[in-house]
């Protein structure tokens, strides 16, 4: 099983991407109290930006509440493709993979994807 302190800076780092969504969530929201005062191609390109940090920040918060179900599970740090132990190393750099470095590799080669790994997360 691993260890207790992964478990527990996932849950740090989703913690710190719940408040990092509330405020691009609130600075979303200050564009529409902004009006005439902004460039209107500026105020666009500064939205468009904003939506895509909040996306961006969604699909890591999905991703590290999928880990953290994983290790509830007893499953964080097992291949989700062959069933072996993740490299610790990997799970340091990646505590949300789902694969182990020789499936990844394996994926990435032959054009698949295993899991929804979406960011590198170092903790």
């Amino acid at each position: 099983m691993v260890e207790e302190g992964l478990l527990s800076a996932l849950t740090g780092a989703l913690k710190c991407e719940e408040e990092l969504l509330a405020s691009l969530q609130a600075n979303l929201k200050s564009f529409r109290h902004r009006g005439a005062e902004a460039d209107g191609g500026v105020q666009t390109y500064e939205k468009e930006m904003c939506l895509g940090q909040i996306q961006f920040c969604e699909q890591r918060i999905s991703s590290l509440r999928q880990a953290i179900e994983r290790g509830e599970n007893g499953l964080l740090g097992t291949c989700a493709q062959c069933g072996e132990q993740i490299e610790p190393e990997r799970l340091k750099t990646l505590p949300d993979a789902v694969t182990c470095s020789k499936c990844a590799n394996h994926a990435e080669s032959t054009g698949r994807r295993v899991g929804k790994r979406v960011f590198n997360y170092r903790i």
